[in-house]
């Protein structure tokens, strides 16, 4: 857009670019004033312009000026304001657009396994926003998202946004009950040395990344190179400390604004003393830690500045709270996890001097959620100087049908919108539906509809989809795919109506190899791109693996049998047990559950994957104590001793939930059983196979969770007396 000011004249024209890629601006002007002249640029953060071009002493000329996208930078139109500044005035302005594309990605991880539910992280690696499971993640946000445990080896999830939607199922490894399972790892070596490289064609340029990793014994390091920036960092870790040198992506809290700049970060002592150092700042920590506490005190240097700094951190069983303060910032978190209802709260306390330091403005948040196995509440309130943002989430869930209505409201701009979701789950078949309502203070538009489909397979998927666009538009999507353990080919195909060029096509080809890993994708923004990524050199260095194994008051546990890559212990009175000459990157470790006490449990499940990263590797086991019942069965007789039957040596013991589950085991030889991992509730407790000559009476319990309740149950033998016949 050019501007005229006094016969001068700039003109300005931005480029069209994906986010992650390399942008250009045209730039020509005339009119300037004779003598020294410069450009300069008012850009959002998500630009940042390599090198502005010279302008020397002419009145007239032109030049091309480059940028980089932020690989998260919202999709949409970006305004530049350019000027021309000549001495101490400036001489002209103008007004540029830049179209940044639309691009979805997700990555999805697993950080929890409950009995109950699930936990998993869920990464936006695009920048348009993603709808998963009810929940909206902004571009470049983690969230965490919690759902009820439907199945016992995976979690299926959903992610959706404008055209784009992707189905991923997560393989829940923790087991809740007794499996009588073993694994055995492969005796591999452990990464000394490893690369990926990338390259991607688009605009008419060619892009490259190149990224290195590499691990001895106590020394680590990694190194990216991507689009002309570089960062890197290597690390040095003992018993005693840890120390990282590295260069790009420096905060002295987490809070702070990213540098490109070279940093020092240190660690030393059991009760730590840290240290961080960059080209602007430096701090020094002296941290403290008693039972669920633990806090710090110390110094910063920040801009000319000195500046107390505090932090204090509590994990308790039900209640956390975390606070941090920076001279005039205050960073204070709280929330606190019951068994159904829980809540968070933030406060950020930002003075005038951090304004252009932080990521963030000053903010409060207040957050509720509440969570049964069928229903589920989410609620979180923002507020930041004038500005509001309230959401709520309820969802429903029965059998294979799951509901879900999510609202969203904005007080300072009069927007309401809100969401009503179902979907229904029949073996690999999913099928979903959403409408979508908007309101404004002039108008309310809606409802606008979306179904999809999907279906996956062991090898396979296929996904169908269709949304309705504002403006009466509709986009339309469709996937398949092809799934072995060397191959993994995708194709999509998405159809938008309110585009120039509604079709969009996509192909994404992996090929696994011993030698590393292919890659290839292409679509019309971004014709090719391929990737590789591999071991370059590998140790054949053993590794040994020490842990103890602790009850839930803390307590060792002896005599628990424990297997890893084929090698059989027992830990000793002290709970300890240590495996050696163990060899590979990975070491998977397998408690034997017959080993264990009754109704003792380990936290992370009775097999764990463990990266052996140094030649000693230290690992606490936890248990937790479930709910359970101690049954005995006392038998009641009716007959003399001499003609007493006995009991049908096939009786069972059933324990039957309110909700209709039911548990059910063998009565010992000495009439007696045992029932763990129950959950809180209202039971019923019977015999069965009693037979024709004894009966059984219901008793019903109440059982609370972590507790072991005792139950008796009474065998009472049938009368066999014959009546007296009068002659």
């Amino acid at each position: 857009m050019p501007l005229v000011a006094s016969c001068q004249v700039l003109e300005a024209r931005g480029d069209s670019v994906d986010p992650g890629g390399l942008g250009r601006l045209w730039l020509e002007w005339s009119g300037v004033p004779e003598g020294p002249a410069w450009l300069e640029v008012e850009a959002p953060e998500e630009l940042v312009f390599l090198e502005l071009p010279s302008m020397g002493e002419g009145r007239r000329g032109e030049a091309l000026a480059f940028f980089m996208v932020h690989p998260f930078a919202r999709a949409g139109k970006k305004e530049l304001v350019l000027q021309i500044r000549s001495v101490e005035r400036v001489c002209v302005r103008a007004v540029a657009s830049v179209l940044i594309h639309e691009r979805a990605g997700a990555e999805f991880a697993v950080l929890e396994e409950r009995r109950d539910s699930t936990i998993a992280s869920v990464s936006n690696t695009g920048n348009i926003s993603l709808d998963v499971e009810g929940e909206e993640i902004a571009p470049g946000e983690v969230r965490r998202v919690r759902m009820a445990r439907e199945e016992e080896s995976n979690w299926v999830l959903t992610a959706s946004g404008g055209s784009w939607d992707t189905t991923v199922v997560l393989p829940l490894r923790k087991r809740f009950y007794p499996h009588q399972t073993e694994a055995a790892m492969p005796n591999i070596g452990s990464d000394v040395l490893s690369a990926s490289l990338s390259g991607q064609w688009s605009g008419g340029q060619w892009h490259g990344m190149v990224l290195g990793r590499f691990a001895r014994e106590n020394w680590s390091g990694n190194l990216a190179q991507w689009n002309g920036r570089t960062r890197g960092v290597l690390a040095y870790e003992s018993g005693r400390g840890k120390g990282v040198i590295g260069y790009g992506n420096a905060r002295a809290l987490e809070v702070f604004r990213p540098e490109q700049s070279a940093f020092f970060r240190g660690q030393y002592g059991r009760q730590p003393l840290s240290l961080f150092l960059d080209h602007r700042s430096a701090a020094a920590t002296k941290s403290w830690s008693h039972r669920a506490w633990e806090g710090g005190a110390g110094m910063a240097w920040f801009e000319g500045r000195l500046l107390p700094t505090g932090q204090l951190d509590f994990e308790g069983q039900n209640a956390s709270l975390r606070w941090r303060q920076w001279g005039g910032l205050r960073d204070v978190q709280a929330g606190w996890q019951g068994p159904k209802f829980g809540s968070q709260a933030r406060w950020l306390k930002v003075s005038e001097f951090w304004r252009e330091e932080v990521v963030m403005g000053e903010l409060a948040t207040l957050g509720t959620s509440y969570r049964t196995p069928q229903l589920r509440w989410n609620h979180q309130s923002v507020l930041q100087g004038d500005r509001d943002f309230h959401s709520a989430l309820l969802q429903y869930s029965s059998g294979p049908w799951q509901w879900a209505f999510r609202g969203q409201f904005q007080s300072h701009a009069q927007r309401f919108g809100s969401v009503v979701r179902g979907q229904y789950r029949w073996g690999n078949h999913q099928f979903s539906g959403r409408a979508q309502w908007l309101s404004t203070r002039e108008k309310t538009t809606g409802p606008r509809w979306n179904a999809a489909y999907n279906w996956r397979g062991r090898s396979g998927l296929l996904g169908v989809s269709s949304q309705e666009l504002v403006g009466g538009n509709w986009a339309h999507f469709i996937q398949i795919g092809y799934q072995n353990p060397g191959l993994s080919l995708r194709a999509q195909c998405s159809y938008r109506g309110d585009l120039p060029q509604p079709w969009f096509p996509q192909l994404h080809l992996i090929f696994t190899r011993p030698s590393g890993q292919w890659a290839l994708s292409s679509n019309p923004h971004m014709p090719l791109r391929l990737q590789w990524s591999g071991t370059l050199l590998r140790s054949h260095t053993t590794r040994t693996l020490k842990g103890q194994i602790l009850d839930h008051q803390g307590q060792p546990l002896p005599e628990i049998e424990l297997f890893c890559q084929g090698k059989r212990v027992h830990s000793d009175a002290m709970g300890r047990f240590a495996f050696h000459h163990l060899t590979g990157e990975t070491a998977t470790i397998h408690l034997a559950p017959n080993s264990l006490p009754f109704a003792t449990f380990p936290v992370e499940g009775y097999t764990r994957e463990l990266v052996l990263t140094k030649r000693t590797t230290s690992l606490a086991i936890h248990c937790f104590k479930s709910s359970g019942v101690h049954g005995t069965v006392r038998i009641q007789y009716d007959s003399a001793k001499a003609f007493r039957p006995r009991p049908n040596p096939a009786l069972r013991a059933i324990l039957t939930h309110r909700d209709g589950t039911t548990y059910t085991t063998q009565l010992t030889s000495y009439n007696t059983f045992q029932i763990s991992g129950l959950r809180e509730g209202v039971y019923t407790a019977r015999l069965d196979n009693t037979g024709d000559l004894f009966q059984s009476l219901p008793v019903e319990l109440y059982i609370e969770e972590g507790t072991l309740v005792p139950v008796e149950l009474l065998l009472i033998e049938r009368s066999q007396h014959m009546p007296i016949q009068r002659l």
